[in-house]
C-alpha cells in the first residue's frame, strides 16, 4: 500500500509540473532577437520573446517614430511582440534600444534600426521671364528641392547673353534677395532690357545645381506732353489753360495736392495753377523792387526759382534782389535771408549774402538749398534763416570733394532727396552733380562736354542744362536747356530722354514726338507720374504725365 502511494505522488508531480518561481530546483529563462531592422518606409516587424516568467519591454516610450505592441510592454512566458516604425523621411538613418527585463534574470537587449531615405537628386526650378515698364519693380522666384537641406541661394546675372554671369549682392532701394530664393528688383532701368537672370542652389552637402535662365524686359516709361497753361503769347492775364499768359515763366514746383507754383520771370510774380489749369497770381505786383507784404502788395526783382514745403509755403530765389522770400499759403511775403546786397556771407537772415541766387528747393525738414549762381556754391538755410554753404569754393570751375574743396561753374537748378542728398544742375560744366548731406560732392551724369547723349555717368552729354527735380524714387529730371529735351537719369546714373527732339520749337505728342522752347524750369510730384516744365521761349507751362 505504501509503495503505491509514493507511485501515485511521482505520476501527479509529473503531470502537472512545477512552479520555477517556488521551485528553486527550475532556473528561469528569458531571451528575444538582438536586433530588428526596418527600412526607410518603416511598417511593422514582429519579434519573439522566449520565458518563463513574467517579463516587461521598455526604452521605447520615448521614440516617437516607433510602437510596440503589446503597448503597455509586458508579457508572461513565451510571447510575440510587434515593433511598428513610421516612415523615416530623412536620408539619415536612426536606431532605438529596448530593454526586456524580468526578475532574476539579465536583461536582454534588442537594437532597433530604421535605415534612412534614399537621397533624392538635388534639383530646382526655373524662374520665369519678365517684362515690366521702366522703372517698376519686379521679381524672380526659384523652387528647389531634393538633396540635403538647409539650401544656400546665389543670383547671377549677364548681359551679354549669357557669355557671361556675375554673382548679385544686395542694394538698399535697388536688389533684394540676391542670396534667398526670391530676387526682387526695383525701380528697373530700362538699360536692364534683354538681362538674363539664373540662380544656383547649393545644398547641406555642397551638391550645387544652377536654374535655367529667364530673361527681363524693360519697356521705356511713355511720357505724354500737354499744356497746363499758357496761350504762347508773352503777357500777363490770369485765368484758365491756354486762355492766360506768361512773360517768360522760369522755376517750377508742386504741391502734394497738384497745384503748381511758377516763377513768372518778366511778369515779376509768384502765380499758382491748379490741377484744372486755373491760374491765379500768388504774390507779386508786377513792378521791380523790394517789398514784403500780401499778395500785390509785395514786389519782386525777377524771381527765377520757387519751391514749395508740405505746408504750401513757397520760397523764392528772388534773383536781382538776392535774397530768398517766403510766401504763405494765404501769399503773404516775407524775407528769409539775404541783405539785398550782391556778396557772400554767411550769417542769419538779412546779415547773409548772396550773388544772384537762380533757385531753390526745400527738404521735409525746412531746411531751404540755394542755387547761390554768382557765387558758384551751394548755400543752406535753416527755418530760422542760418544760412551756411553746403559745398563749392565760391571760383568757378570744376572739381569732385567735399565741402570748400569742390567747385561748381554757374549752378542754376537744385532739388533735394527724401533722404537729404542735394542735386545740381551746372549750366556750363554741363554735368548733373550729387551733394552728400555731409557735403560730399560727386558727379551723377555728364561729360562735361555740351552735346547730346543718353548713357551711364560720364558717356552722357547735356548742353547747359538748367533745371532739376528729384521723384520719390531717386530719379532726377532735367531740364535740358539748349538740346531743348527733357531728361531722366536714374539713381545709378543712367540718362534717357523722356520728351523732346531736340529741335527747338511747339508741339505735344508722346515723348520725341513732343517739342519745347528752351525748357527751364522742371518740378515732378512724388510718384513720378507727372512732370511739369517751365518752358521759357513758348510762354507755356508743360505737363508730361505717364
Amino acid at each position: 500500500m505504501k509503495k503505491v502511494f509514493l507511485f501515485a505522488v511521482m505520476v501527479a508531480l509529473t503531470l502537472t509540473g512545477c512552479d520555477p518561481d517556488k521551485d528553486p530546483k527550475v532556473e528561469p529563462q528569458l531571451g528575444a532577437a538582438s536586433a530588428v531592422s526596418f527600412d526607410a518606409a518603416g511598417g511593422e516587424k514582429t519579434f519573439a520573446v522566449t520565458a518563463n516568467i513574467a517579463w516587461t519591454v521598455t526604452g521605447h516610450e520615448t521614440v516617437t517614430w516607433l510602437n510596440i505592441t503589446p503597448s503597455a510592454g509586458n508579457g508572461s512566458g513565451n510571447e510575440t511582440v510587434t515593433a511598428t516604425a513610421t516612415a523615416n523621411t530623412s536620408t539619415t538613418a536612426r536606431s532605438a534600444e529596448l530593454t526586456i527585463n524580468a526578475v532574476g534574470v539579465t536583461s536582454v537587449k534588442v537594437t532597433v534600426t530604421q535605415a534612412g531615405a534614399t537621397p533624392v537628386a538635388l534639383s530646382v526650378t526655373n524662374p520665369s521671364n519678365a517684362a515690366v515698364i521702366e522703372g517698376a519693380s519686379v521679381s524672380f522666384k526659384v523652387v528647389a528641392s531634393g538633396g540635403v537641406t538647409p539650401y544656400k541661394y546665389q543670383w547671377q546675372i549677364s548681359t551679354n547673353g549669357g557669355g557671361t554671369w556675375n554673382n548679385l549682392g544686395n542694394v538698399a532701394g535697388s536688389i533684394e534677395g540676391a542670396t534667398a530664393d526670391e530676387l526682387k528688383l526695383q525701380n528697373v532701368a530700362e538699360a536692364l532690357s534683354g538681362a538674363q537672370g539664373r540662380c544656383i542652389v547649393t545644398d547641406a552637402n555642397n551638391e550645387s545645381v544652377t536654374s535655367g535662365s529667364a530673361t527681363l524686359t524693360v519697356s521705356p516709361v511713355t511720357y505724354t506732353v500737354s499744356t497746363l497753361a499758357g496761350s504762347g503769347t508773352a503777357g500777363f492775364l490770369n485765368g484758365t489753360g491756354a486762355m492766360t499768359r506768361f512773360n517768360f515763366p522760369t522755376g517750377v514746383a508742386v504741391d502734394a495736392t497738384g497745384n503748381v507754383y511758377v516763377a513768372d520771370f518778366d511778369n515779376l510774380r509768384i502765380r499758382k495753377i491748379t490741377p484744372a489749369g486755373v491760374v491765379s497770381t500768388l504774390a507779386g505786383s508786377g513792378t521791380r523792387g523790394f517789398a514784403n507784404g500780401t499778395g500785390a502788395a509785395a514786389q519782386f526783382d525777377f524771381p527765377e526759382g520757387v519751391a514749395v514745403d508740405a505746408a504750401g509755403n513757397v520760397y523764392v530765389a528772388d534773383r536781382n534782389n538776392h535774397r530768398i522770400r517766403k510766401i504763405t499759403p494765404a501769399g503773404v511775403v516775407s524775407t528769409l535771408a539775404g541783405s539785398g546786397t550782391a556778396g557772400f556771407a554767411n550769417g542769419i537772415g538779412a546779415a547773409a549774402q548772396f550773388g544772384a541766387p537762380i533757385s531753390v528747393a526745400v527738404d521735409a525738414a525746412g531746411y531751404v538749398y540755394v542755387a547761390d549762381n554768382g557765387n558758384h556754391s551751394i548755400r543752406k538755410i535753416t527755418p530760422a534763416g542760418v544760412v551756411t554753404t553746403l559745398a563749392g569754393s565760391g571760383t568757378q570751375g570744376f572739381a569732385n570733394g567735399t565741402g570748400a574743396a569742390a567747385q561748381f561753374y554757374s549752378p542754376e537748378g537744385v532739388a533735394v532727396d527724401a533722404a537729404g542728398n542735394v542735386y545740381v544742375a551746372e549750366f556750363f560744366n554741363h554735368r548733373i552733380r550729387k551733394i552728400t548731406p555731409a557735403g560730399v560732392v560727386t558727379t551723377l551724369a555728364g561729360s562735361g562736354t555740351e552735346g547730346f547723349a543718353n548713357g551711364a555717368g560720364a558717356a552722357a552729354q547735356f548742353n547747359e542744362p538748367f533745371g532739376v527735380a528729384v521723384d520719390a524714387a531717386g530719379n532726377v529730371y532735367v531740364a535740358d536747356y539748349h538740346n531743348n529735351r527733357i531728361r531722366k537719369i536714374t539713381p545709378a546714373g543712367v540718362v534717357t530722354t523722356i520728351a523732346g527732339n531736340g529741335t527747338a520749337g511747339f508741339a505735344n505728342g508722346v515723348g520725341a514726338s513732343a517739342q519745347f522752347n528752351g525748357p527751364v524750369g522742371v518740378a515732378v510730384d512724388a510718384a513720378g507720374n507727372n512732370v511739369y516744365v517751365g518752358d521759357f521761349d513758348n510762354q507755356r507751362i508743360r505737363k508730361l504725365s505717364r
